[in-house]
Order: structure tokens, then C-alpha cells, then sequence
């Protein structure tokens, strides 16, 4: 008898979560069509809406939108092949781990002479985000789908 109520327990609780997932899909893409039709407006109007740059968040009564840039990283083409030549000159030792992998935060430490080393290039964009009173989006550029992060509590707290 009970094996029985929780079958089909597990039953109502699997339909309601299939339900509850294709409901969410559809709201998730029309949230992203949203984004991505706002970022694209905002990018073609960024000078008046950014003050030609003075700020970079726009404040509306539904929330915020605009641009953040991400922390630099560093972006290696070929590892072994750079390893090679960092472990060739004395001046890149900063640049490998004893474990004797790229240390990108070492180039990022000294992002002019990791660049002279063929292979290493520093990069940083910068994404577009919006943040509402329940949750934030960010979207990346090359049309990379939003991430919705909702707001810690005490983040809800401090924005009331």
C-alpha cells in the first residue's frame, strides 16, 4: 500500500516537474529574445543613454541594464607550445608552475611581456547585463545565451 502511494507520488511529482520545464523553456526564450532585443537597441543608442560613456549602468523603474567588463584572462593557443618557449628563456620562470603548466595569472601579473611571447594574447570583453528587482541577466557577446542569476536575500534587502 505504500510502495503503491509513493509511485504515484513520484508519479504527480515527475509530470509536474516536465510541466513546470516546458513552461520555463518558453518563458526562458522569450527572456532571452527580450535581452537580446534590448542589448541591441542599448548598443545602438549607448552614447545617449551612456552620457558618451559617464556611466555605464542606465537606471529605469523596472530595473537597470549596461555594459560590465570582464576580468582580463589569458588566452593560449597551443600549451605545450608555449610552455616549451617559456621554459627556454630564464625571463618567462614566472610564467610556469612547478606542476609545470602556463601560469596565466602570472601573465596577467605582466600581461607586456606575456604578450611578447608568440601564442599569448590578453583578452577582456565586456558584457551587457539587466537587472531587475528579482534577478539579473548578463549576455555575453557573439550572442551567447543569458544568464539569469536571482539576487542573493540580502541583496533583495539592501535594493528595497
Amino acid at each position: 500500500m505504500i510502495a503503491a502511494v509513493n509511485y504515484d507520488l513520484n508519479e504527480v511529482i515527475t509530470n509536474a516537474k516536465e510541466k513546470a520545464t516546458q513552461e520555463a523553456t518558453a518563458y526562458q526564450e522569450e527572456l532571452t529574445e527580450l535581452v537580446l532585443g534590448l542589448r541591441n537597441y542599448a548598443n545602438a543608442h549607448r552614447s545617449e543613454l551612456t552620457r558618451n560613456d559617464e556611466v555605464k549602468t542606465i537606471e529605469t523603474p523596472a530595473g537597470s541594464f549596461g555594459w560590465r567588463t570582464t576580468p582580463p584572462s589569458v588566452d593560449i593557443d597551443d600549451e605545450e607550445t608555449v610552455l616549451d618557449l617559456l621554459l627556454k628563456n630564464p625571463k618567462f620562470s614566472s610564467f610556469v608552475r612547478v606542476v609545470r603548466t602556463v601560469n596565466r595569472e602570472g601573465m596577467l601579473a605582466d600581461p607586456e611581456l606575456a604578450t611578447t611571447i608568440k601564442g599569448v594574447d590578453i583578452r577582456q570583453r565586456e558584457d551587457f547585463f539587466v537587472r531587475t528587482g528579482e534577478e539579473e541577466v548578463a549576455i555575453a557577446p557573439q550572442g551567447r545565451k543569458p544568464k539569469i542569476e536571482h539576487p542573493k536575500k540580502s541583496e533583495k534587502k539592501a535594493r528595497a
